[in-house]
């Protein structure tokens, strides 16, 4: 890699610099992706990864998307969090749900409108007692995917799949294109050029 004096060998230009707009450059830049990027189809619905679907297959066959290697190795020794991450959220929701006060007011016992309240409010606490039992099912069976294997392919198969059709061919293109485009970067700011124009 090069340094900032490389990239940025005049100080003073990086305050006068006007990067162009995204809508100008998004049909022909490279793409490059960070591990976040690619964690992102963990994390989404189907319809949505449908459309990251087909924007990364666009620029994989148009030969612009850039992952750097330390990325896909952050991307491997990251990936398993996503899971635990989702038990620790489902977790805090089911242990921070609160069951409405009671309250005791014997003077409002002969009210109409107070014993409808108090009949709502035992409602709730049954349905909240429901929810509670619900997501520790759920919790027990994520919980329970590390000793299934098997279980957890079943319910991760759209997004692995997704993810392995579309970087596994193009994995290695794909980290060669972001060598070899910094070594570009870096020949072209030795030279003096503004551009990656002759490089």
């Amino acid at each position: 890699m090069f340094s900032a004096r490389d990239v940025y060998p005049d100080a003073a230009a990086v305050f006068s610099t006007r990067p162009e707009p995204v809508r100008a450059i998004k049909d022909n830049c490279y793409v490059g992706l960070d591990t976040n990027a690619l964690l992102v189809p963990y994390g989404i619905g189907e319809n949505s990864l449908q459309d990251l679907e087909r924007i990364y297959r666009k620029l994989v066959s148009e030969k612009r998307l850039l992952v750097p290697g330390q990325v896909a190795r952050e991307f491997a020794k990251t990936r398993p969090t996503k899971l635990a991450e989702v038990h620790q959220q489902l977790s805090r929701i089911r242990d921070g749900i609160q069951v409405p006060s009671q309250g005791g007011y014997p003077l409002l016992n002969s009210l109409p409108e107070y014993n409808n309240a108090a009949d709502a409010r035992t409602a709730v606490d049954g349905a909240i007692k429901q929810y509670r039992t619900a997501l520790g099912v759920l919790i027990d069976r994520i919980r329970g995917w590390i000793w299934d294997e098997g279980d957890l392919r079943s319910v991760l198969e759209g997004v692995a799949q997704v993810v392995e059709e579309i970087f596994a061919p193009a994995g290695r293109k794909c980290l060669h294109q972001a060598l070899v485009l910094v070594q570009a970067v870096e020949c072209a700011h030795l030279r003096g050029h503004d551009s990656l124009d002759g490089v």
